[in-house]
C-alpha cells in the first residue's frame, strides 16, 4: 500500500507539471499571437491616414507572418551563439592577449615615477577573470554572473589599485545584465556608463589627476552623449551600441596619449609628479587598450 501510495503521488505531481508546462506554453502562444495579430487594429489608419490599399497592407501582414514563422526556430540558437558571454569571454581572452603583448610597455611606464608593476597586475587580472568566465559559463551562468566572477577574480589575483578598479568596473558592468534576458545594445551602453563611474567612486580621482579615470572619464561622456542625443542611431540597437563604443574607445585613446602633459597628483607616481611629465599615465594607456579591443570585438 505504501508503495502504491507514493507512486501516485509520482504519477500526481508528473500530471501537475505537464499541466504547468501547457499552460505556460499556451500562454506564450497566446501572447506571441497576440503581437503578430496586432496590426489588424493599424488596418483602417493606416487605409484611410497613409493612403495603403486593403491589398498592399495584407501582403505587408502576409509577409510579417511568413517572416516569424521561418525565423521563429532559430531565434534561441542565434542569440546563444552571439549572446554577450560568448562576447565577454572572446573580449577576456583578447585582453589578455592584448596584455601580455604591452605587459613590457605597461611596466616601462610605470617605473617612470611609480613601482614598475602595472603590466604584471594587468595581465594577472585579465587572466584571472577569463579563467573564472570560462568556469562559469560552462556551469551554465548568465552574463550578469559571468561579469560579477570575472570582477571578483581580477581584483583578487592582480592586487593593488588598478586591481581593485578593473574588478569593481566588471562587477558594476555585469550589473546592469540579467542572467536569464538577453542584452540589448542599450544594456551594453548603460553598463559600460555604470562600469566608469563605479571606478569613480572607488578610486577618488578626477581628470587631470594623470590615472586611468582620464581615459575612462571621456570614455563615459561620449557613450552618454550618444544616448541623449540617438546620434549613433541608423542601423538597428546592435549597430548603433558598436559604433558608440568605437567612438567613444577612440576618446579614450586620445585623452590617454594627452596624460603625458600631466603631473600626476594621485598613487604612489604624485611623489614624483613632475618627473612622470612627458610620459603618459600606464593606467589610461591600459584602459585605452582594453576598450579598443572590445570596440573591435563588438565590431568583427
Amino acid at each position: 500500500m505504501a508503495i502504491s501510495s507514493s507512486r501516485q503521488e509520482r504519477e500526481q505531481g508528473r500530471a501537475a507539471h505537464g499541466w504547468t508546462v501547457v499552460a505556460v506554453a499556451g500562454a506564450a502562444i497566446v501572447t506571441a499571437g497576440a503581437f503578430t495579430t496586432f496590426g489588424g487594429l493599424l488596418l483602417v489608419p493606416l487605409h484611410e491616414e497613409r493612403g495603403w490599399s486593403r491589398a498592399s497592407i495584407g501582403v505587408a501582414f502576409a509577409i510579417s507572418m511568413v517572416l516569424y514563422g521561418v525565423t521563429a526556430p532559430f531565434a534561441a540558437a542565434l542569440m546563444d551563439r552571439l549572446g554577450v558571454r560568448r562576447v565577454v569571454v572572446g573580449a577576456l581572452q583578447r585582453a589578455q592577449q592584448v596584455l601580455h603583448g604591452a605587459e613590457a610597455e605597461l611596466g616601462d611606464l610605470d617605473a617612470i615615477a611609480g613601482d614598475g608593476d602595472h603590466g604584471q597586475g594587468m595581465v594577472l587580472g585579465a587572466k584571472a577573470a577569463r579563467t573564472a568566465a570560462d568556469r562559469v559559463i560552462a556551469g551554465g551562468c548568465g552574463a550578469r554572473t559571468v561579469l560579477v566572477q570575472a570582477g571578483a577574480a581580477w581584483s583578487a589575483e592582480a592586487g593593488g589599485t588598478s586591481g581593485a578598479l578593473w574588478g569593481a568596473a566588471l562587477t558594476s558592468l555585469g550589473s546592469a545584465f540579467s542572467d536569464d534576458a538577453p542584452v540589448s545594445g542599450e544594456h551594453l551602453l548603460t553598463g559600460l556608463v555604470q562600469a566608469v563611474e563605479a571606478v569613480e567612486r572607488l578610486g577618488g580621482a578626477k581628470p587631470g589627476d594623470k590615472t586611468m579615470v582620464d581615459a575612462a572619464v571621456p570614455f563615459r561622456e561620449a557613450i552618454a552623449l550618444a544616448q541623449a542625443t540617438g546620434a549613433e542611431k541608423g542601423d538597428g540597437p546592435a549597430a548603433s551600441a558598436s559604433r558608440t563604443i568605437e567612438t567613444a574607445a577612440a576618446r579614450a585613446v586620445e585623452a590617454a596619449e594627452a596624460t603625458a602633459d600631466i603631473s600626476a597628483t594621485l598613487g604612489r607616481a604624485r611623489n614624483h609628479g613632475d618627473k612622470s611629465v612627458g610620459t603618459p599615465d600606464p593606467g589610461a594607456i591600459s584602459f585605452s587598450k582594453i576598450v579598443t579591443l572590445l570596440a573591435e570585438k563588438l565590431s568583427a
